[in-house]
């Protein structure tokens, strides 16, 4: 038997992959230097998001936000048109009235609600298939693939690429060897006698979840939560703040090229650096937009009224819109319990220092854009 695992002829006449055990397969690693070295880069990168995180006025904002962004890129992926601003416009509404993509916007926000709940979980159940279940349940609810078994893993045999399995790029394990290879997946997990680092080990479970495709859909957006999922889970991260889509995304072809490389050819080596360079460029990013999203937070409060009493309204309203940024003054109002007039006055304020755009023009129900603070999250 291969490193890697072996095609399997089945009665159907096509090929499925049988992964290997990783348990075997991290005996097995020879990392070179380079390889070595990011690890130790990547650990100290977190040890300062871990410390900087604990600085931040209002780390929930943060958190937010970046949930917000992981969720747009990894649906990105999947080929979804959503922007920032969809999010915004659409997350803590009753329904989705803005935006012209509205199975995308559903399907991202679908994505920030599977994130949240397996963030939740983890505070009582380790992550294991049944945990993977709890979750794809949430990002398959009232999303296109809401008819694939949500919650469920496949009983039926699925394929990457191609219009068909006669033309697929890749076949995933057959059924009987993904209830194998799936359960030999929870051992590893939580087995706390691995030999290697734990980056390496997040690597491998998540090159091993997508090989293993256990769902019918939504295995590349759920792989994709895994990992922040498992770096909360060995302590690496206090907080969930690191999310590599991003750089999976605009390096996708690689990405899927060297997970590919390790079904094909046993380069689990190259694939393992790649993971480790995206997750070395996603710290460092996070590390500068703490930085930005502090500096921002500390230039608006220095601008505010110095009274008291007007501070005291003018920082609620200013709260209210750095997790809102798009909004309107009947949304703050209800609320943050404020008379329409307050309010009304203190976006005026904001808006007259440019800190605040008018994006709607119309007689009711204007809406306001926080655009410096929405422009954080456009790029990395």
């Amino acid at each position: 038997m291969s490193r890697q695992g072996y095609f399997i002829n089945n009665l159907s006449g096509y090929k499925s992959f049988n992964p290997s055990p990783l348990q075997e397969i991290e005996k097995l690693l020879n990392l070179d230097k380079e390889t070595l070295n990011l690890i130790i880069e990547i650990h100290k990168n977190m040890t300062k998001i871990n410390t900087m995180s604990e600085l931040i006025p209002d780390s929930d904002l943060f958190l937010y936000s970046y949930v917000y962004k992981e969720a747009l890129e990894s649906s990105r992926i999947e080929g979804t048109e959503c922007t920032m601003e969809d999010i915004f416009s659409n997350i803590n509404k009753n329904g989705f009235e803005h935006g012209k993509n509205i199975n995308d916007i559903k399907e991202t926000i679908s994505n920030i609600k599977a994130i949240e709940e397996g963030i939740k979980l983890l505070e009582h159940l380790p992550l294991c298939t049944r945990f993977f279940k709890e979750i794809h349940k949430v990002l398959l609810n009232n999303v296109r693939g809401e008819n694939k078994n949500p919650g469920e893993l496949r009983t039926t045999q699925n394929w990457i690429g191609g219009n068909n399995i006669s033309n697929a790029t890749f076949i995933p394990p057959n059924i009987d060897d993904m209830n194998v290879a799936s359960n030999e997946l929870d051992k590893y997990i939580n087995n706390d006698k691995s030999d290697v680092d734990s980056l390496i080990k997040t690597a491998l479970i998540h090159y091993q979840f997508e090989t293993i495709h256990p769902f019918l859909d939504g295995n590349g957006r759920l792989g994709r939560i895994i990992i922040l999922l498992h770096l909360i889970q060995e302590k690496i991260l206090l907080k969930p703040n690191v999310y590599m889509s991003y750089f999976l995304k605009i390096n996708q072809l690689e990405y899927y090229h060297r997970l590919m490389d390790v079904r094909l050819n046993d380069r689990y080596e190259e694939y393992i650096k790649f993971f480790l360079l995206c997750l070395r460029d996603t710290t460092t990013s996070v590390i500068n937009k703490i930085t930005s999203i502090n500096d921002l937070h500390k230039k608006i409060l220095s601008i505010l009224p110095t009274t008291n009493r007007q501070k005291n309204s003018y920082e609620i309203v200013f709260n209210y819109i750095e997790q809102n940024p798009i909004f309107t003054i009947k949304e703050i109002q209800k609320k943050m319990k404020l008379s329409y007039n307050t309010v009304n006055t203190i976006v005026e304020y904001f808006k007259n220092l440019k800190i605040l755009i008018l994006k709607d023009n119309v007689k009711r129900n204007r809406v306001y854009v926080y655009e410096e603070y929405i422009d954080l999250f456009k790029d990395v």
